[in-house]
């Protein structure tokens, strides 16, 4: 680039930054131009550059000709995240900007902001975009939790979330000591400040009481731990729908049952296998029917549409719908009649789905087990369990034929090329006082894979069930990775000296997966996968799901979750 060409793009930058300054008060030509202290040829130059900026549309003029910013749609937007840092990246049509800390202003974490593109600094990476923040479109949280730290003879609140990249200055501390963790609410940012205002709105209590984690996580991800009383009163009136079953399948004869993990309160499928005249195995799955009791446009329903999941914490858990709902109407309790909606699979001998009926229906749950009892049928330890022993015969073998339906499910995903992205979960444990007690680690063992298949199944039938008839549904989607995510993934794992061929081919990406199955770094190798992919998300858009090989898939179960 010429000198003359650099000079240009500075004084652009110059006026761009000016102009989208908040504290910036419109000027004519002529007052810009002599608070920029221009001379000699610079000066001479400024009209026609200025007349440029403002035919690309870079600068506005009013009816005073003052010169206004101009309209942030020609420059990029998107979310700002935040590293430690204090440098971070936006996501934008154009793909990632980097922005460099000295950059961004007065922008926080989770900003949704207009970007200019730059060259970056000394440090540039050739091969990166980089840019800087040319105004504030929308502020993200303007609620954060922090912990209360002394600043010289001032205080200060760092943010819990690292990436917030900024102290929070604080005039009043409300009774909070330095070291408690406080619930603080963004006031402003002067340009002229080096750091934000903030008022303590709530004291939490020390950072080292270890009690007080669980409340910490609810404010800083606010969440909603209160239901409003019109919910509540609704969730209460929609008991009487119980005796309202409308027309329905009875199955309460059958013996269903369901299969949930020790902790859980609220059972929201069930399952039961049956043999028909012709030897066909009928694999029924039976969710709870909550449509029955939350009506669209009520208060149930725009409770649920505004928490949008249920949230497990280690001691506690913060439901989608009112306990009365997802604990008591809607909970597939033994022995209490409970409405649901069934999917019946036909399925022959050799695993393949032959025929999916759907039925509203009324059913009476005969038992409930745990992963850890299914398993100790499906595995019998040296010891069985007491629960185990006192099951009847039937009911055992009832579950390994179950167990052996579902592997073949299974069997026939992986021969479909399914990717094999299973990584454990782990399940903390804690005291009454918050204390860590044990961190469990969770397989996908024979138990658990004997709901999850029975579950896809089902899914994938509702689907294609739904997409046959021509109706529009969310559905459950992963889309294929993009080519240079895929490129990327081999270029790293090559430079770990595994030699991978061809992954964008995908018999090749499963034979990576099942060739690192006990690898030492078997963890760290999935997961490197896993971040190459696409994250699944929800569209009515029927592009199937990448990970599962589905052409069909949508979320019919897990309704109270």
């Amino acid at each position: 680039m010429t000198k003359k060409n650099l000079l240009t793009d500075n004084f652009r930058n110059k006026i761009i930054e000016l102009v989208f300054d908040p504290e910036y008060f419109p000027l004519t030509l002529e007052e810009f131009t002599k608070s920029l202290k221009l001379r000699g040829k610079a000066k001479k130059s400024a009209p026609a550059f200025f007349e440029a900026m403002l035919a690309n549309g870079e600068l506005l003029k009013n009816k005073q000709g003052r010169l206004l910013p101009g309209k942030t749609d020609r420059f990029l937007k998107g979310t700002l995240h935040v590293f430690k840092s204090g440098d971070g990246i936006v996501e934008t049509s154009q793909g990632e900007v980097f922005i460099e800390e000295s950059l961004m202003k007065t922008a926080l974490d989770g900003d949704e902001i207009a970007v200019d593109l730059t060259r970056g600094s000394q440090r540039a990476d050739a091969d990166r975009k980089y840019g800087r923040v040319i105004q504030i479109l929308t502020r993200s949280k303007r609620v954060l939790t922090g912990t209360v730290q002394m600043a010289g003879k001032s205080f200060r609140v760092m943010p819990m979330d690292g990436s917030a990249n900024r102290l929070f200055r604080v005039t009043d501390l409300k009774g909070a000591s330095v070291g408690d963790r406080v619930v603080i609410r963004f006031d402003s940012w002067d340009t002229g400040s080096s750091q934000p205002l903030a008022e303590i709105i709530e004291v939490i209590g020390s950072h080292q009481d270890p009690a007080l984690d669980t409340l910490v996580a609810v404010r800083h991800f606010g969440l909603p731990e209160e239901f409003q009383s019109a919910v509540i009163k609704e969730a209460e009136k929609s008991a009487a729908l119980l005796d309202e079953p409308g027309e329905r399948a009875d199955f309460r004869d059958k013996f269903v049952f369901t299969i949930d993990p020790a902790t859980a309160r609220d059972f929201d499928d069930a399952i039961s296998l049956e043999t028909n005249a012709d030897g066909k195995r009928i694999l029924g799955v039976h969710i709870a029917d909550v449509s029955h009791f939350v009506k669209m446009g009520g208060e149930l329903d725009k409770e649920a549409e505004r928490r949008g999941n249920t949230v497990y914490l280690p001691d506690m858990v913060i439901p989608m719908l009112p306990e009365h709902i997802s604990n008591g109407l809607c909970s597939l309790r033994p022995d209490e009649d409970k409405l649901t909606f069934s999917v019946l699979l036909t399925v022959d001998e050799h695993g393949v789905v032959e025929k999916a009926e759907f039925t509203k229906s009324i059913i009476r749950s005969r038992l409930r087990l745990t992963y850890e009892e299914v398993l100790s049928i499906l595995d019998p330890p040296e010891k069985p369990l007491e629960s185990v022993s006192e099951l009847n015969r039937e009911t055992i073998d009832l579950i390994r034929k179950i167990s052996r339906l579902a592997q073949q499910f299974r069997k026939k995903r992986f021969e479909a090329l399914a990717l094999d992205l299973d990584v454990p979960d782990y399940e903390v444990i804690v005291d009454k006082n918050g204390v860590i007690l044990e961190i469990k680690k969770q397989s996908s063992d024979f138990s658990h894979q004997l709901i999850e298949e029975c579950m896809v199944a089902a899914n994938e039938a509702v689907d294609r069930e739904i997409s046959k008839r021509g109706f529009k549904t969310l559905r459950r989607i992963h889309e294929a990775p993009s080519p240079k995510r895929i490129e990327d993934l081999k270029t790293a794992l090559g430079e770990m000296g595994m030699k991978v061929g061809d992954l964008s081919k995908r018999p090749n990406l499963v034979k990576f997966l099942a060739s690192i199955k006990g690898h030492p770094l078997e963890y760290f190798l999935t997961v490197t996968v896993l971040k190459s992919m696409k994250r699944a998300e929800y569209s009515p858009n029927p592009v199937g799901h990448f990970g599962l090989a589905k052409t069909f898939y949508a979320h019919f179960t897990s309704p109270i979750r």
